[in-house]
């Protein structure tokens, strides 16, 4: 009877060290982080970037909206940007295009514009759209409302660049940061007229196509490394490719 107690409290005691011990070490890999730098322009890459993260195994991906200026290399993994490839860039692969564009106003009583007439408008020229040649004769005769992203932000200066020829907008736009601003504008006047990416578009508002460019207003979008990505990293770029 004895004994039976003895093994009893001997295979308490063995359980309760079991319980107590370190479990042993996980075969699972540790999770690898990417970090992401982009533009507020190029902010609905995000989620697109979460999605294929997500769809890979053990890859997570911390995210960080800068200006176009302090996106660096030297505090991220991944940079997405708009434009051209830059001499300083290590590496650079093609995720996408985004194109600029017009956007219109509902009482805008144009139905494209040619190059030489824009420039006029950003340059305060025209004070009504009647007086374009490009308008509708049978329109209601109304202001020229201009509007634009503020000065600095750099869609402001892709289209001073692109429309523009790199002059500056001398007339007097009224300001919006966003897709949501630039329709509460459209909104609240629907004889103005203003620009963004095509992407971002507001729903509901038509763009108004530009005539006599050289060369298209379409911009690539690059991801930018500071070697060939391999591994976990590559897979994430090939999966913003096909997921645009």
């Amino acid at each position: 009877m004895k004994s039976r107690i003895w093994l009893g409290l001997l295979l308490a005691l063995l359980a309760l060290l079991t319980a107590c011990a370190p479990s042993a070490p996980s075969d699972s890999p540790a999770l690898e982080v990417v970090h992401l730098q982009t533009t507020a322009a190029l902010a609905r890459w995000l989620p697109k970037a979460a999605d294929c993260a997500g769809a890979i195994p053990n890859l997570g991906v911390a995210s960080e909206i800068a200006e176009p200026d302090a996106l660096s290399l030297a505090s991220a993994d991944l940079i997405l940007r708009l434009g051209a490839r830059q001499a300083e860039d290590p590496f650079t692969a093609v995720m996408g295009r985004e194109s600029l564009v017009l956007v219109a106003g509902d009482q805008v009583p144009v139905r494209s514009l040619s190059i030489d007439t824009l420039q006029s408008l950003y340059a305060g020229d025209w004070t009504r759209w009647s007086e374009l040649p490009e308008a509708d004769s049978t329109a209601a005769d109304l202001p020229v409302i201009l509007l634009s992203y503020p000065a600095g932000h750099e869609l402001e200066a892709l289209f001073s660049q692109t429309y523009l020829g790199g002059s500056p907008i001398l007339g007097s736009p009224q300001p919006y940061a966003s897709p949501e601003g630039l329709a509460e504008r459209l909104n609240a006047s629907p004889g103005a007229i203003g620009y963004t990416l095509s992407s971002l578009v507001p729903v509901g508002y038509r763009t108004v196509p530009v005539t006599g460019l050289a060369a298209d207003p379409v911009f690539y979008v690059l991801a930018v490394t500071a070697e060939e990505p391999t591994g976990e990293l590559r897979q994430l770029l090939l999966c913003l490719q096909n997921a645009e």
